[in-house]
């Protein structure tokens, strides 16, 4: 019978190594295929594109979005401007559209309404099913400011 050195590992610390290992790499690639998906917004987001809808995303720098607000209201071209937001961005949407109508003294009137938009997700490579895409759902706001006068 052998007997184990202190330099030798066993064979069960062999296998918590193994698993632990394989562990990891399933975690990198996991992280990997998020990050490989491309978003694609749904057809329907081409009916919110115009000079006068804005597009907020969580990026989107609060002081550039109301200087485009306020230089689009000002312009006297648009009676309303329309500003959409979503997942993410709902809560600065928000934010900055009742910033800009408390600062307005009632010149101008707030409207939101709320949907659900689906969002396709396109992996870079195919996933082993075939797939190339998922489709999951993500809440949506639309905020109308509007002039009064």
């Amino acid at each position: 019978m052998e007997t184990a050195t202190a330099s030798e590992p066993d064979e069960a610390t062999l296998q918590l190594a193994t698993h632990q290992l394989d562990a990891l790499i399933t975690q990198r690639e996991q992280r990997l295929q998020r990050q490989a998906r491309i978003k694609t917004p749904s057809p329907a987001i081409q009916s919110y594109r115009g000079k006068n809808h804005v597009l907020i995303s969580r990026r989107s720098k609060r002081v550039s979005v109301r200087a485009r607000l306020r230089k689009l209201l000002e312009s006297g071209q648009f009676r309303e401007v329309h500003v959409h937001g979503l997942g993410a961005a709902l809560a600065l949407a928000v934010a900055i559209s009742a910033e800009m109508e408390l600062e307005s003294d009632g010149m101008l009137v707030a409207h939101a309404r709320t949907s659900t938009e689906a969002v396709i997700d396109q992996f870079v490579e195919e996933h082993e099913d075939g797939r190339t895409g998922a489709v999951r759902h993500n809440s949506a706001i639309h905020i109308t400011l509007r002039r009064t006068v």
